[in-house]
């Protein structure tokens, strides 16, 4: 099992732990190599989250490689909604 590092950006309170528990809970795929968390109002204002998840650079991925980042993605929006936090997710694929 991959041990992932997460880098929090401006501190870690009670949203912060609850998104934190979300992603140690589920089964990242290996081509999540860490992650980290920004709180910052989105472009409309309203209180977001951004989850960051860190892949390697890849100018040919493949379809299923495609199609497990997109689901990892949707899985952990839908998560954290239904967690009822107050701060919209956006999951963001980051290349390293």
């Amino acid at each position: 099992m991959m041990k992932l590092a997460c880098h929090r950006r401006g501190g870690i309170n009670g949203r912060g732990k609850i998104i934190l528990d979300v992603l140690k809970g589920m089964n990242l795929p290996g081509d999540v190599k860490r992650y980290d968390l920004k709180f910052s109002p989105d472009s409309t204002g309203l209180p977001s989250v951004y989850v960051n998840l860190h892949i390697a650079d890849d100018i040919h991925p493949t379809k299923e490689k495609i199609s497990r980042l997109s689901n990892i993605r949707r899985t952990i929006t839908n998560t954290l909604l239904a967690r009822g936090l107050e701060n919209y997710p956006y999951v963001k694929l980051v290349t390293d």
